[in-house]
């Protein structure tokens, strides 16, 4: 399904000190506003669980307004369900008072922007960064030409500014088509977005996903 909400309940096993260590760090990150980190650890050693725990901490410690979104970005499918299964646990093993809402936006999952109406619930939204590409690179176009447009208008009145588009033959950018149901939720999403998660984070060098990033 690609809307859950996990309820707190359940026990998972406690972390190791060396993984501890490394929530514990993650966390100080998560509350530098804008601050970055790259989480390292072993093969096996459980950076997911770690990274898992550290935010879902985060969320509940009152650091974060309501409705704060967190998107998990992984490589692939079997990456982000993996993701999504640890996020389970780990919530159902928190002591928080209200569900967590997990929203997989991967393969043929499309939540829609309906799904984020409440602004109350923590939502962790997992996707892929094939999902977001397009997205990415259709919010910067968008966006740097409203800002031309914007100085156009500035510089000659708004009036002139739309005869020449028309004469153009043109309008303020729009996206279009099923292109705009992504486009609308991942803006939805960046308006309460705390937090990015980027599953194997080398990939974040590529060129992809720095677009998204930016």
């Amino acid at each position: 399904e690609p809307v859950e909400l996990i309820e707190p309940y359940g026990d998972v096993p406690p972390l190791q000190d060396f993984q501890r260590d490394l929530k514990d760090k993650i966390r100080h990150v998560l509350r530098d506003h804008g601050g970055r980190a790259i989480g390292s650890l072993p093969t096996g050693a459980g950076k997911t669980r770690t990274a898992v725990e550290a935010l879902v901490e985060w969320l509940l410690d009152g650091g974060r307004a309501p409705g704060t979104i967190v998107i998990w970005i992984a490589h692939t499918g079997e990456l982000c369900e993996q993701a999504c299964e640890c996020i389970r646990q780990v919530w159902t093993d928190s002591d928080a008072g209200e569900p967590l809402r997990l929203l997989r936006r991967f393969g043929n999952l499309r939540p829609s922007v309906e799904n984020l109406t409440d602004a109350i619930l923590p939502t962790v939204v997992v996707t892929t960064a094939a999902a977001l590409d397009g997205v990415a690179g259709s919010i910067v176009r968008e966006t740097q030409l409203r800002d031309a447009l914007s100085k156009l208008e500035a510089a000659i009145g708004e009036e002139k500014a739309s005869r020449i588009l028309r004469a153009l033959g043109s309008s303020r950018p729009e996206p279009q088509g099923s292109a705009s149901d992504s486009h609308s939720f991942f803006v939805e999403v960046g308006k309460s977005l705390g937090a990015v998660v980027i599953d194997e984070a080398h990939r974040s060098a590529a060129k992809g996903y720095r677009a998204i990033l930016e």
